[in-house]
């Protein structure tokens, strides 16, 4: 996919607002009502982005749990959120030139929680639910400790998907770690096929 014009952040209410009324469009409808059913039973579950693939996306970048000032406040898994990790991931995916719309954001803990590690397990069963739906999914980018840990427990069931696995991109290790989510990154866009 070529890559688009700058995409709008979710920095204001009014933008929040005008992304949320498009959560049935047909490339996100099955998943976000499949993440308002998690959120009936989980508090903080966000939607997916409709500027994202949605089950067109061919990578699943793979994050946590959904960050306190950014997918708990828009309620969106989206890397135009208001906060430092979708900042940073903004810009990885230009310096990767990977396109948001050929990817789909997810966390191994969909949703608000404090101690993810002890919420990995019912996570890993919420994701299992959600792969079946991501149809042109090729490739998962296991981000961060948290991420890494889930999927490599849950890769073997999945041999049709192939991995890779960097650091978070929130950036708690400096220039180094992005240099290796970049080149993950781009790794992944050569895995999934994408120009």
């Amino acid at each position: 996919m070529a890559l688009a014009a700058p995409r709008q952040q979710l920095t204001t209410a009014p933008v929040v607002r005008q992304r949320l009324t498009r959560l049935d469009e047909p490339h996100v409808h099955s998943l976000n009502a499949f993440a308002k059913a998690l959120g009936q039973m989980h508090a903080g579950v966000p939607f997916f982005d409709p500027d994202g693939g949605g089950v067109r996306a061919r990578i699943l970048l793979l994050l946590s749990d959904p960050g306190a000032n950014g997918a708990q406040v828009t309620r969106i898994a989206s890397v135009d959120n208001p906060d430092k990790t979708a900042r940073n991931l903004t810009r990885m995916l230009a310096e990767a030139k990977l396109d948001p719309r050929d990817t789909v954001n997810w966390n191994i803990v969909p949703w608000a929680t404090s101690n993810p590690f002890s919420e990995l397990d019912a996570g890993m069963d919420a994701l299992r639910k959600l792969l079946p739906q991501l149809t042109a999914l090729r490739v998962v980018v296991a981000m961060g400790t948290k991420a890494r840990h889930g999927w490599a427990r849950l890769r073997q069931d999945y041999p049709g998907l192939r991995t890779c696995e960097t650091w978070h991109p929130a950036q708690r290790g400096g220039a180094a770690n992005e240099t290796e989510i970049v080149a993950a990154l781009r790794l992944a866009r050569r895995m999934a096929n994408l120009r």
